[in-house]
């Protein structure tokens, strides 16, 4: 796909900008920093590339089923997005010198930079596949070609800066893909920024909690502790916190989703959604 294209050559010529500006030292801190997310970033690009447009092209013929699986979509890729950048983010200081030794701590501030960033780039992942799906493939071109003038500009403007100013170039194609992604799903896809709002919303805001849980439990910790350790009980307060999070907020979608599945194992005929009571 073009933008696929556009999005790879950027990121080139991205480092290569680094390097000729800022030396070989500040390009290999960079360099772990965007290779550090980009791994989490490459996962979520697969589970885009197999699950939206086979699903929305499918959906095609019903207009509303297909902005629903959307939203359910954005909706679920902004909770894993969110919950692996800021997980990433807060446990920083332990894999980093783990994995590749005390001496790249240095990249741990433009890492986490870099995961904020991530956060709201992939919050409107589907974008791209619905349009297309809808019948508008070449949309998110112009939107891509901006994004990466914006950034390589923002880059250009770094010199004599520190690193953690090109990471914040990096991040700032957000300016344009965040809301001129909202803007073209309402134009081409019917969809309301609010709604769309809403659904990528949520998910941040559980996974903020669960980043101000683990930040709590970091930096009140009654003795240091190594890596290894600091690592695996930071990961367990964070998976235990967002998971009691969402199966509040989610409660009613998962009894639903229960409730269905046990009336396909008992009556030939589809049960109707359990409405919320009073209060729910």
């Amino acid at each position: 796909m073009l933008e696929g294209t556009l999005w790879a050559a950027m990121s080139r010529v991205f480092l290569i900008l680094v390097g000729v500006i800022h030396g070989v030292e500040t390009l290999g801190f960079v360099s772990l920093a965007t290779r550090a997310t980009e791994m989490i970033g490459n996962i979520l690009g697969i589970l885009v590339a197999r699950l939206g447009l086979p699903t929305f092209s499918a959906l095609r013929d019903n207009p509303e089923r297909m902005k629903s699986a959307f939203l359910q979509a954005s909706e679920g890729m902004s909770l894993l997005a969110s919950a692996a950048f800021l997980g990433l983010f807060a446990t920083a200081p332990d894999w980093v010198p783990l994995l590749h030794g005390e001496q790249w701590i240095g990249a741990i501030p433009l890492i986490q930079v870099l995961c904020l960033s991530g956060v709201f780039t992939y919050a409107t992942a589907f974008t791209g596949a619905f349009l297309r799906a809808a019948g508008h493939p070449y949309v998110m071109v112009p939107l891509t070609a901006l994004a990466g003038f914006v950034t390589l500009t923002a880059v250009g403007l770094t010199k004599g800066l520190d690193a953690i100013a090109i990471t914040y170039a990096w991040g700032s194609r957000i300016v344009v893909i965040a809301p001129l992604s909202l803007y073209l799903m309402q134009r081409f896809g019917r969809i309301s920024v609010g709604r769309q709002l809403r659904a990528i919303l949520v998910p941040i805001l559980l996974s903020a909690i669960m980043l101000t849980s683990v930040m709590i439990y970091r930096n009140t910790s009654l003795e240091p502790q190594q890596h290894i350790p600091s690592l695996l009980a930071s990961a367990a307060v964070g998976v235990i916190s967002l998971l009691m999070m969402a199966l509040f907020v989610y409660r009613m979608q998962l009894i639903n989703l229960l409730s269905s599945m046990r009336c396909r194992a008992l009556f030939p005929t589809p049960c109707g959604p359990i409405k919320p009571g009073p209060g729910q």
